[in-house]
């Protein structure tokens, strides 16, 4: 799944990129973007407090979401997730209102939700090897990897994995480390 929350104030992006665990029972394309409206909900709770937030525009590529949002009511299987972003916002004291925008106006959070896929590939380990020691750069950490596609032990995730050291890179400290950096697509550009 992902998110931006976009902060009109100062033009400020923030984005969100996440998986689902088997704790969720998604069966359908509605009930799964629901749920991101949801946990995008959740995980931005103490931001929203925490700037006075008391108007939210919530932009879903899913019309039965926003639809359902709009009007505080939805089917019996979006009914729990649907009462459940309404209550968040009520706690929140927040206005909420769902738009729905076309999937090609919505590039950056569907590119965080194909992160987990789209970070599968990586470089040939023959031509890596061999660059590798023609520059003498002996990484000590793959900076935007998984378990599958990552080229030293000790590496870090995009999305949560008990064998990284850490999740999402970006905000920690690279100092002591030599890292190698091989980026998804979708982080190029910032």
């Amino acid at each position: 799944m992902g998110a931006t929350l976009k902060i009109n104030s100062n033009k400020q992006e923030i984005w969100f990129q996440g998986d689902w665990n088997n704790h969720w029972r998604l069966t359908s394309s509605n009930q799964r973007e629901t749920a991101a409206v949801l946990c995008w909900l959740l995980r931005s709770a103490p931001f929203l407090r925490e700037q006075q937030v008391q108007s939210l525009k919530i932009e879903t590529d899913n019309s039965s979401s926003a639809y359902n949002l709009n009007r505080g009511a939805a089917a019996i299987s979006l009914l729990k997730l649907t009462d459940r972003i309404l209550e968040v916002a009520e706690d929140l004291e927040l206005q909420i209102h769902a738009f729905h925008i076309h999937g090609k106006e919505n590039t950056i959070p569907d590119s965080l939700s194909r992160l987990v896929t789209s970070g599968d590939y990586s470089l040939k380990e023959e031509i890596l090897q061999e660059v590798l020691l023609m520059l003498k750069i002996r990484p000590s950490i793959d900076m935007f990897s998984n378990r599958r596609n990552r080229k030293f032990r000790r590496f870090m995730s995009l999305s949560q994995d008990k064998w990284a050291v850490a999740q999402d890179c970006l905000p920690i400290s690279w100092q002591l480390e030599v890292p190698y950096l091989h980026q998804p697509i979708p982080l190029i550009q910032q």
